[in-house]
Order: structure tokens, then C-alpha cells, then sequence
């Protein structure tokens, strides 16, 4: 009779199964822990820990509980933590060399939790990792907003730094003016003046007293008479051309005192202007409000868009390169890979679906993610996710949508679309700012996003009313008029409603922020503005005004005393043609 069974046989086969299945259950799953946090920890460039593992054969799948994610630029927080990871492989795919998960399902999973160790390591990775920095709008978006500093306006500093034209327009027409006088004084006495028109009236008085009566002695000589006259003209002659000449002279100083009187005015409409105490410049208020926020908030999202693009086009690039050393000509006899064409082609890794339920403050936000590998060009899918959580404790809805397209590798699409309702504010910090620090106490804000990035194009924008709000402005506030102001007209608002649109390149892109904000925060500043504007002119004028008086008194004293040298000229015109006029009359 046959022996079915031989029991050499089969006792070395349960050996080694027995061996085998205690292999399995006391070493692979240390195996596979082990080998997750390694591999996980070179990827990120930090610690990846696990508290657990668990591989099941039937049906073939993985459990991870504990599973947390180090920030590589922050190694005492956490990117991401998982509460537990399930997922279910394709057994026949292995045979392939393919990693296809069918269904992964993550619960309670966290983002940016506190680790109480540090993750740091050292590796390069994390020294690649550490230099993923967040790329600041072009422009100056983020340099915030220049308020006109009406308090710190000090009148008596401005004059002592600034030159005055007005005291140089009124010195050079004082020295131009003494110059003048002077020649003239010296003209003066080369003129004809009362000495000479004194010896004229004696000259006449012998021609009356002497004797013979209007015929006889000196008076009846003609000679005598005539000669006296033509000197008394050319006397006259020549005082009325200098008068002529002076009346020029002065006329020409006309305009020019004229200038220097009005000289004085022009400096403080020139100050004025060019301290610029003008509500016009008080564009854009909005941006002094959330401008901070703004501008943190883009630079985080270009944060954690690097991180995501890193992660998805690494194993692509691992890839490509994979595949040009493998086209390098092989050795004679050593033979060469080649990949047939499948019907049905699959990458080599490939997580069909992701189910995740996300703990968030606001309470849980769940969804799925669809066709997560490196390789969407393979596969002619991208990447989709979908998100959403009704009726949580701080909001009444949150949507998130998007997709990450690499299907075709040099067209790559990204978008991404949040819708979030009537989300309970409270004490949610708008700025930071030392001198205008705003928090809304409590509110409900509306919001809607929507980005997308096709190729190196960049567009965006984001829609956020807020409602029923009331907010506060920290003690710092107030340091000014205008910053009082301000703060005063925040506190009285109840909503707002601003956009923010974006435009460019992931590397160099522009933000403009609108909102009706604006208007409110221009009002206020302007009324305060126009008022410490009138109030600065008010006091540059007179502080102007008294600094030009005493050159202005100087200035009007010379101009009197060239006005005394015209009435000296014209004293002696009538003096000469008084003498003259009594010269022809009969005596």
C-alpha cells in the first residue's frame, strides 16, 4: 500500500511554517514599523514616529496607530498627526512590482500639534527641507502703510533746518537797496541843494537893492540877469534828470518789495507742501488693518504649496532619472530592462482612494482624497480632493475642493476652491501692528476662495464678509491724532467686507487687497489730517511771518530811506524853480 503522506515531509513543512508564522508575529511588525519611520524620516528630512504597526495576509492590509509627522523647520511641532492609519493593498499587484492601495482610511488627524521631544535630525533631506522659505509678493504689499505724522511735526525744528527764501530774497534786496542810497548820497552832494540855491536868492537880492531902480546899476544890467538864469536852468536841468534816473531806479524796486513782501507766504505754502499734510495720500486703508494678515497668510500657502509640490514631483524626478540610467547602453551579455506596453497601466505606486477625517477646532472635517501617486501621466488622472463638514461648532458649512494635475508633466493645473459660512469669530487677532493692533471680539465672517496655478500662471482671489462683528484696538493704539482716529472709527464698525486678488508666479507674484474698509478708515484719517494740516499751516505762518518781520522792518527802512533821497530831490527842484519863477517876474 502507497504512503500518502510523508510525514518527513510534512513535518519540515509545519516547521517552517511554524517558524515562519512566529517570524511573522513577533518581528514583521516591528519590521514594518521600523521601516516607515525610516524611510519616512529621510523623506521629510525630520522624525516620523510610530506608535504601532500591524500587516494582515487576509485580507492583505496595514494598520498604523500613532503615526506623526515632524516640521522639519519647526522640530517641536508636528506637520500632520494621525490617530490611525488603515489601508488595503492589491495582492496580485505585488507580483507586479506594484504598490496599489485601494483604500486608505485615516482618522483623527491633526495638523501643527505640539511634540514634547524635538524632531530634529540631521540628514540631508533636512538641511533641504529647512531651506523651503516663504516667498513675500513683489512690490511692497508687505511693507505696510505710511501714515502722515501730523503729531511729531515740530514748527521750530523744520525752520531751523530748512533755508528760507523768503530772508534770502529780502537780504539781497536790502543790500541792493542800501547800495543805492549810498550812490545817492554821494549824488546829493554833487547836486545843486539849499547852500547853492541860498547863494542864487543873495545874488538876487543885490540885483533888487541895487541902485537906479529897475534900470540902473547891477539890476539893470541884462547881462547879469540872463546869466543868472541860464545857471539856475542848468541847476534845474540837472536835478530833473536825476530825478528822472531815480524814478527808474525805484520804479525797478517796485516789483522787487512787491516780491519780498509776499515772499514770506510762498515758504509756508512750500513747507506745507512738501511735509505733504494731505488727506489725498490716505489710499488703500485697508491694508493698514490687514495688510499683516495678508500677507502672513500668502506666504504660508507658498510655504505649504512648496512642501506639497516637493513631495509630489520628487519620486517623478527619482524616476526620470531612473529611466536615463537604464537607457545607458548595457554590457554584452547582460541583457536590459524593458517595460512592454499594458492595456490597463498602472503606476508602480498608487493610492486609489484616501479617506480622511480631519480633527480641526471648529470640530471634524471629513472627505476623501483620489489618485495620490507621483506618476498621474501613467495613470491619466490627477489628484482630487473633496472636503466638508455642516453644522460644526464655530461654522454652519466648510468646502473644500481642488486638484493637483500632472497628467501631462510640462502642463501641469492646480486649483483649489474653500467655501466656509457664517464662521464664529472670536478674539481673532486682524493686526499685530505696535501702534494699531486690531481683534475682532466676535463676529461671522463669510469666505470664498479660489486659486488656481497653470503652469507658471498664478491667479487667485479671496472673499471674506464679516458681520455682526465688534472690535477692539489694543492700548497701543492712539499714539496721534490720526491713529486715534482711526482706532475710533474701528471700533464703531459692525462688518466689512474685503478681497484680496493675486496674480504673477509662484516665485514673483502680486497682491492687491480692496475693501470697503477704505473709505471708512480715509474718512476718519482725512477729517484728522485736514484738521492738523490747517492747524500746522496756521502755526508755520505766524512762526514764519515773525522770522521775516524783523528783516521786513529792516527792508522797509531802507526802502524809507531811499524814498527821503526822492523827496530831497524834488525839495530841490521847487526851491530852484521857485527862484527861477521869481527871476522872470517883474520886480
Amino acid at each position: 500500500m502507497k504512503k500518502w503522506i510523508r510525514w518527513q515531509g510534512l513535518f519540515v513543512f509545519v516547521g517552517i511554517s511554524l517558524i515562519l508564522t512566529i517570524f511573522w508575529l513577533i518581528f514583521v511588525d516591528g519590521i514594518v514599523k521600523r521601516t516607515i519611520e525610516s524611510y519616512g524620516t529621510r523623506a521629510v528630512g525630520a522624525k516620523v514616529e510610530l506608535a504601532d504597526a500591524d500587516l494582515k495576509l487576509f485580507p492583505l492590509g496595514l494598520t498604523l496607530e500613532g503615526l506623526a509627522v515632524t516640521n522639519p523647520d519647526k522640530p517641536m511641532e508636528n506637520i500632520v498627526e494621525i490617530s490611525r492609519t488603515a489601508l488595503l493593498l492589491e495582492p496580485l499587484q505585488l507580483l507586479r512590482r506594484k504598490i496599489i492601495v485601494e483604500e486608505v482610511t485615516l482618522a483623527g488627524v491633526r495638523v501643527n500639534t505640539v511634540r514634547k521631544t524635538s524632531g530634529a535630525v540631521k540628514t540631508p533631506k533636512a538641511k533641504e527641507s529647512s531651506q523651503v522659505s516663504a516667498k513675500k509678493p513683489s512690490g511692497t504689499f508687505c511693507d505696510g502703510v505710511s501714515l502722515p505724522a501730523v503729531d511729531s511735526l515740530d514748527i521750530q525744528k523744520i525752520l531751523a533746518e530748512e533755508k528760507l527764501e523768503s530772508l534770502a530774497l529780502i537780504q539781497k534786496l536790502q543790500n541792493e537797496l542800501q547800495g543805492e542810497n549810498s550812490n545817492w548820497q554821494k549824488r546829493l552832494k554833487e547836486l545843486p541843494g539849499k547852500e547853492k540855491f541860498d547863494d542864487y536868492r543873495s545874488r538876487i537880492e543885490k540885483l533888487k537893492s541895487g541902485s537906479g531902480g529897475l534900470g540902473g546899476g547891477l539890476l539893470g544890467s541884462v547881462g547879469n540877469l540872463t546869466s543868472l538864469q541860464k545857471d539856475i536852468q542848468a541847476d534845474l536841468d540837472r536835478l530833473k534828470n536825476a530825478q528822472k534816473q531815480f524814478d527808474q531806479i525805484k520804479s525797478g524796486f517796485g516789483g522787487q518789495l512787491q516780491q519780498a513782501a509776499a515772499a514770506p507766504l510762498k515758504d509756508v505754502e512750500r513747507l506745507k507742501q512738501k511735509y505733504a499734510l494731505s488727506p489725498q495720500g490716505l489710499d488703500n486703508m485697508a491694508k493698514l488693518v490687514l495688510g499683516q494678515k495678508v500677507c502672513g497668510g500668502m506666504q504660508k500657502a507658498g510655504e505649504w504649496y512648496e512642501r506639497i509640490k516637493f513631495v509630489l514631483e520628487r519620486s517623478r524626478k527619482d524616476s526620470d532619472k531612473a529611466k536615463k540610467e537604464k537607457e545607458v547602453r548595457p554590457q554584452r551579455g547582460a541583457g536590459v530592462y524593458v517595460r512592454f506596453k499594458e492595456y490597463t497601466p498602472l503606476p508602480d505606486f498608487l493610492i486609489r482612494r484616501a479617506r480622511a477625517a480631519f480633527v480641526i477646532e471648529a470640530g471634524e472635517l471629513s472627505g476623501k482624497i483620489e489618485n495620490i501617486t507621483p506618476d498621474q501621466d501613467i495613470l491619466g488622472k490627477p489628484l482630487t480632493f473633496a472636503f466638508a463638514g455642516e453644522k460644526l461648532n464655530q461654522l454652519q458649512t466648510l468646502k473644500l475642493e481642488g486638484s493637483i494635475n500632472r497628467v501631462v508633466p510640462e502642463s501641469p493645473m492646480d486649483q483649489v476652491a474653500l467655501q466656509l459660512k457664517e464662521y464664529k469669530v472670536q478674539n481673532a487677532s486682524l493686526s499685530q501692528a505696535a501702534d494699531l493692533p486690531v481683534t475682532i471680539k466676535e463676529g461671522l465672517a463669510d469666505m470664498d476662495l479660489l486659486a488656481k496655478l497653470e503652469g507658471d500662471d498664478l491667479s487667485g482671489n479671496l472673499t471674506t464678509k464679516v458681520k455682526s462683528a465688534s472690535l477692539s484696538v489694543g492700548e497701543g493704539a492712539g499714539k496721534g491724532p490720526v491713529l486715534g482716529a482711526i482706532g475710533s472709527a474701528l471700533t464703531q464698525l459692525s462688518g466689512f467686507t474685503a478681497r484680496v486678488d493675486v496674480s504673477g508666479t509662484p516665485d514673483d507674484y502680486a497682491v492687491r487687497l480692496t475693501s470697503d474698509l477704505d473709505q471708512v478708515l480715509k474718512s476718519a484719517a482725512g477729517r484728522m489730517v485736514q484738521q492738523q494740516a490747517e492747524k500746522f499751516e496756521k502755526e508755520l505762518k505766524a512762526a514764519v511771518l515773525a522770522k521775516a518781520a524783523g528783516p521786513l522792518e529792516g527792508l522797509k527802512a531802507d526802502q524809507n530811506a531811499l524814498n527821503a533821497v526822492g523827496t530831497q530831490l524834488a525839495d530841490r527842484l521847487n526851491m530852484g524853480s521857485g527862484l527861477l519863477g521869481n527871476l522872470k517876474r517883474p520886480f
